[in-house]
């Protein structure tokens, strides 16, 4: 019905009559009837607006309402991300839709980007070089990882500052989450992979944190913690399982190894079998170690079953114990090095190069703008693995392995080392059943070391006999290294390592044999054999060549010659390795092939991935015969960081057989399991299931923690810092944990729901430096009273350190200059703090000068709890030719929750009197 406004409108006469009847009724009944005449007369407006082609409506047939929906309007938000931090962007708001630039997102969380000259085209590689991406603005596209994807015009918008996209764009295409907040005006960005800028940060902080040979390892603490001991305490449970079963047969086993701490030392014990096997207790391995501290006679005990001891290898039937004075651990500080090593070369521009030995981040460097980067570091003796990673900005990631042997640990001039070591038969112990050897070795100079030593056993007929050796070893030049051992009637063997920064490694090796040997217990065997093995990179890292050769000889001049060399060459992401091998006959200097040249090679590459899913084809290859010996196609698609499943199948060519295996993995925090199984031609299908993890103990906390993987052997500290409210280092009843302290520790600090700090995984015995930060701590009166402190951990266990947090105090005052006029303030002023304890009266040194501001106020705040005495700096009144009233004030600052305030410590400097030389006191 179209309504109008004039007066003929029936519900208008209606209404009027009605109110005319109402007046004779009374006041009530008349306002009754002018709300409901209102009330009509507003429904019928609204109705004639609402109409289309009538009213306001036939001007704009769209409401108002919805057009101001729909506009796009700029506005300035924060992106948002909880480890990398924040930052300031621009974006379009349609209602409650985001539309932000790509550009910025990216930029933020260190994606690589490059922008066409029109700037309709970005650009670029998403965490991963080989996942590339192009977002064309143009055609309203996005491309990447090989997939296309269409953007709808409702989650496109173009502004003056470039194109934007709806945030549901990003994390449709690259899985990245921005949850738009309308009321914060924040978008806040995360994703189920690791992203470029967070993972910088977690290295940044990893490096901050390492503390390898060369680093905070020898700085002088605060406070050292003793190494705490326990006669007897569970530590540590490593457990794994697997079950297999097929049509034809089930089978299943178990390792258990159970960590503890006994008699001051560590124990730890394991037991691997089978399910359907009986268990044979007099074969499980045991070992206890003892370290002894703080003495150079003895460091080490040792004593075990089937235990790993360095300089005699026992049978399994025998029980062994070793005494030394050397380190419990290579890791020690004042652990012997080989030389300073350096390695240079060059890599990109301004990446960052990250330096591990054997698998700890020792320190890192920044190439510069060639990419020239130099590393110079202790190398230690025995096998060590060096690890280069190469970190771009924008999430790229290169390794380079190098490897050094170097056989001997060479002393420092004046030292002696020893190592003694014995065993004996556990089923009859005696001499007869018993071997035993004594090393000794002595520091001539830094290029020499002399050993010797004298080996026990008994010969076949039962008759003891002692056998002296004798060894040496020589640093010909910081990267040759020669050494020899003699054993009398058994033989000797030689060796000489090359290593070069380059990474070229040469390693040969010689024995001779002299024919004899002592009995079955003892497990000394020399061979006549020779054997030269040479590694060495290819130019710009593209590869590695390994080539080797062994000589056993037969007699003076008859031999057996075996040759083999492996080639590594990666490309692009691709890999290729070949490999081959000989055996030739020896006479004299000829050389006679006893087979056919054997040369192989495998091909494999990595494919971009495909929705997720890593394809990896590769192949076998018999260059001999120019044939394919098998061929295979895998399969794997991760999901998050917890769970894992693949698919490979395998055909092999020689036997026109078929195989294919699936697998599924779960990594989690507690556990690691996987499933898999396994059909193919000609066999029944067959499945399996393992499972491992570890059980912790913190018996100080009242713990129990869960591992995914193995932890015996390892140790653990736990850093409880607590508010010491009567300042005596220990934590008492009611003392309070305080929040948020920071921990800079060698491996990876956990966060405990009660708020201290626990690191495990730690080498035991070896003393770790820590730094405490109270960056993050709500009260900036709370400071930590040890700045550094370093701590021993034990193995199988944790080493529990109660860190004193003490509330400092604050003091002010006021400094002014008698004058004739008055007092007048003095500015520039140098204010002096000490201690004023009987036994401690040493100066407290700011990290700058304390000085007066120009209205002559000063104030400190940072003082321990404490008495303390304030004055005015001897030197300064020596200058200014006054004296300072008073002299000097003592004050005592108060352990308070809050922190103490001591206030009115002022001073009045004025002339001294006439013939007065009397100093102000220091």
């Amino acid at each position: 019905m179209h309504g109008t406004t004039n007066g003929n409108h029936p519900g208008l006469k209606q209404a009027t009559g009605y109110q005319a009847v109402a007046e004779s009724r009374g006041k009530a009944v008349t306002w009754n009837g002018r709300i409901r005449s209102l009330l009509l007369f507003l429904c019928l407006g609204f109705l004639w607006l609402g109409i289309p082609g009538v009213g306001v409506a036939r001007d704009n047939p769209k409401p108002t309402a919805k057009r101001t929906s729909a506009a796009l309007r700029p506005a300035d938000i924060e992106l948002v991300n909880k480890t990398i931090g924040s930052t300031d962007a621009q974006a379009l708001i349609r209602d409650t839709i985001a539309y932000v630039n790509p550009l910025d997102v990216f930029n933020f969380i260190h994606v690589h980007t490059t922008l066409s000259s029109n700037e309709d085209i970005l650009s670029g590689f998403y965490i991963d070089e080989k996942r590339t991406f192009i977002i064309n603005s143009a055609e309203r596209s996005i491309t990447f990882e090989g997939h296309r994807y269409a953007i709808g015009d409702s989650e496109f918008a173009g502004g003056s500052t470039g194109t934007y996209l709806a945030t549901s764009v990003l994390e449709r295409v690259f899985k990245l989450k921005c949850a738009f907040d309308l009321r914060k005006l924040q978008v806040a960005i995360s994703s189920g992979e690791k992203l470029p800028a967070e993972r910088e940060f977690e290295d940044e902080k990893r490096r901050n944190n390492a503390q390898g040979l060369t680093k905070t390892l020898y700085r002088k603490p605060d406070r050292v913690f003793t190494l705490p001991r326990s006669w007897f305490s569970l530590g540590i449970l490593d457990w794994s399982f697997g079950a297999f079963y097929s049509k034809s047969s089930e089978s299943g086993n178990y390792h258990l190894q159970l960590g503890s701490q006994f008699a001051g030392g560590d124990l730890d014990a394991s037991l691997d079998g089978n399910y359907n096997e009986t268990i044979d207790w007099a074969r499980t391995p045991w070992r206890w170690r003892l370290p002894v501290q703080n003495s150079s006679l003895l460091k080490t005990i040792l004593v075990g079953r089937r235990a790993p001891f360095s300089n005699l290898q026992l049978a399994d039937s025998m029980v062994g114990i070793q005494f030394s004075n050397t380190q419990s651990s290579m890791s020690g500080p004042d652990q012997s090095t080989y030389t300073n090593y350096t390695i240079a070369d060059r890599t990109e521009p301004d990446w960052t190069v990250e330096l591990y030995l054997n698998e700890q981040l020792i320190t890192y460097v920044k190439a510069d703008q060639t990419g020239y980067y130099k590393f110079v570091f202790p190398l230690p003796y025995g096998s060590t693995d060096v690890r280069l990673r190469f970190l771009g900005p924008y999430g790229e990631v290169r390794t380079k392995e190098l490897a050094f042997r170097i056989p001997y640990t060479f002393l420092h001039p004046g030292e002696v080392q020893y190592e003694l070591t014995a065993g004996t038969s556990v089923a009859n112990p005696e001499l007869s059943n018993s071997v035993a050897k004594l090393d000794l070795k002595l520091g001539i100079s830094s290029a020499i070391t002399l050993g010797g030593g004298v080996r026990y056993s008994m010969d076949p007929i039962g008759k003891p006999v002692f056998l002296p050796s004798a060894s040496g070893s020589l640093r010909i030049s910081s990267d040759v290294v020669a050494s020899a051992d003699y054993y009398h009637k058994a033989g000797i063997q030689s060796s000489l390592n090359v290593t070069s920064p380059l990474g070229f490694a040469l390693d040969a090796q010689y024995q001779s044999s002299l024919g004899w040997q002592a009995s079955a217990l003892d497990n000394l065997v020399l061979q006549n054999r020779r054997s030269l093995n040479v590694f060495f990179p290819l130019p710009w890292n593209i590869g590695t060549v390994q080539l080797g050769g062994t000589d056993i000889p037969i007699n003076s001049r008859e031999g057996d010659v075996q040759a083999s060399g492996t080639f590594n060459l990666n490309l692009f992401g691709y890999d290729l390795s070949s490999s081959a091998s000989v055996s030739y006959h020896r006479d004299g200097f000829h050389l006679k092939p006893t087979s056919e040249i054997q040369l192989q090679g495998g091909l494999m590459f990595s494919l971009p991935p495909v929705l997720g899913v890593q394809f990896r084809p590769s192949a076998n290859v018999d260059y001999t015969h120019l044939r394919v010996l098998d061929a295979s196609l895998s399969a794997t698609k991760y999901i998050g960081d917890q769970r894992s499943v693949s698919l490979s199948g395998v055909h092999d060519f020689r036997s026109r057989s078929n195989s294919i295996q699936a697998s599924i993995g779960f990594n989690f925090p507690f556990a690691q399991t996987g499933l898999q199984s396994t059909y193919g031609t000609g066999s029944p299908l067959s499945a399996g299931t393992t499972m491992q993890g570890s059980v912790v103990l913190d018996p100080g906390a009242g713990n129990i923690l869960f591992e995914n993987h193995s932890a015996v052997r390892t140790g653990g500290v736990t850093i409880e810092p607590f508010l010491d409210q009567n300042n005596n280092g220990r934590r008492d009843a009611g003392e309070p944990i305080v929040k948020k302290v920071e921990i800079e520790a060698p491996g990876t600090v956990d966060n405990q729901k009660d708020w201290s700090l626990r690191i495990m995984d730690l080498e035991p015995y070896v003393p770790y430096y820590f730094k405490t930060s109270m960056k993050a701590v709500e009260s900036a009166s709370f400071v930590s009273k040890y700045e550094s402190f370093e701590i021993t951990p034990p193995a199988n266990g944790f080493a529990r350190v109660q860190l004193p947090i003490l509330s400092v105090g604050q003091i002010e005052g006021y400094v002014s200059m008698a004058k004739s006029t008055g007092q007048k303030p003095m500015g520039g002023v140098r204010i002096k703090i000490q201690h004023a304890d009987a036994n401690d009266t040493s100066m407290v040194m700011p990290t700058e000068d304390l000085l007066t501001y120009s209205n002559g106020e000063y104030f400190y705040l940072g003082l321990m709890p404490g008495k303390y005495r304030v004055s005015l700096d001897p030197k300064q009144l020596e200058l200014l030719h006054g004296v300072a009233t008073p002299p000097y004030i003592e004050f005592k600052i108060e352990n308070k929750d809050d922190g103490d305030l001591i206030e009115r410590l002022d001073f009045s400097i004025s002339a001294p009197p006439e013939g007065n030389t009397t100093k102000t006191p220091k």
